[in-house]
């Protein structure tokens, strides 16, 4: 009997013009990821009659909920739909700013050796997390939230569009800057794209028949080697600044900008003899000259 490994597990996915509803014909793109926890998961709820032998008399399962995340290696073209469902905006001209315009996809597990397709429909983005390190590939999950699910014995897509061939980024390449100056002290970015996205139930549905968004939140946590009270006097002083990374450098890269943040911390610690850091975690606030908490630009 085959067994399914993660060597040939496979993604796809394709937009829904209508929640929870997989386009027939279905044209599938396939996802370059390097993990995924998607599942179905069902609430249980238990009887609270008396009895007394003690049992308790029933169990049932209420509230299918899709849930859990795509990790990813960030690459240029691959995730560009999906970062538009992120940011609930749409490209213009090569620039994606934070919007309110929902959207929704089917995605489908392939466990190709086995022949079983796992289909989750009503697919929302609700959250995205990107880690960059020095000497390091900037790595990121997708965090999903969806609607339903249901195993296939045969794909939705026979030949779904290739993934991008483009080699992963990292945060090297390109250039930093930290209050619109170029900073080459920061030794790491963790930053979270949160928009809270969670499914609303309705009488006579197992199934999340609405789904809400709530803020567009943008938060994260530099890391420097600590050289002076700069950085710091920002906390104290609650000075607002800017967060702005390339990765990569020219043509297939990206450009991202947090036009306005403040710092909310200034973490020095101790802990053995080597360099020691400081870790500043922020928050990303609307900026009233560009309309936006953040700024995704590509460059072709």
């Amino acid at each position: 009997m085959a067994v399914a490994s993660g060597s040939r597990h496979g993604l796809r996915y394709t937009a829904e013009s209508e929640t929870g509803v997989t386009p027939a014909p279905a044209s599938m793109v396939a996802l370059r990821h390097t993990s995924s926890s998607l599942i179905l998961s069902k609430e249980s709820i238990v009887s609270d009659e008396r009895r007394p032998d003690r049992q308790i008399a029933d169990m049932r399962m209420v509230g299918n909920k899709v849930g859990g995340d795509i990790g990813f290696e960030f690459s240029y073209g691959e995730f560009d739909t999906l970062l538009e469902a992120l940011f609930m905006g749409t490209w213009d001209n090569d620039v994606l700013t934070a919007g309110v315009q929902m959207r929704s996809f089917s995605i489908e597990r392939a466990f190709t050796d086995i022949g079983q397709y796992q289909v989750f429909t009503g697919c929302h983005i609700s959250k995205m997390t990107l880690t960059m390190n020095p000497n390091a590939i900037v790595t990121g999950t997708f965090s999903v939230v969806g609607k339903g699910s249901a195993m296939l014995s045969a794909p939705l897509d026979a030949s779904p569009i290739l993934s991008q061939t483009n080699p992963p980024l990292d945060a090297i390449s390109g250039a930093l800057k930290e209050g619109g100056s170029v900073v080459g002290y920061v030794t790491g970015i963790e930053m979270t794209f949160d928009n809270g996205i969670d499914p609303k139930y309705v009488l006579g549905s197992p199934d999340g028949e609405v789904f809400i968004a709530k803020k567009s939140n943008v938060s994260g946590k530099v890391s420097a080697l600590f050289t002076g009270p700069e950085m710091m006097a920002k906390f104290l002083n609650e000075t607002p600044s800017s967060l702005e990374v390339s990765l990569g450098s020219g043509s297939k890269s990206y450009d991202l900008l947090l036009p306005l943040i403040k710092y909310s911390g200034s973490d020095n610690p101790v802990n053995d003899d080597d360099a020691i850091i400081l870790d500043m975690p922020f928050q990303a606030i609307l900026d009233p000259v560009s309309g936006t908490n953040i700024q995704l630009t590509r460059i072709p």
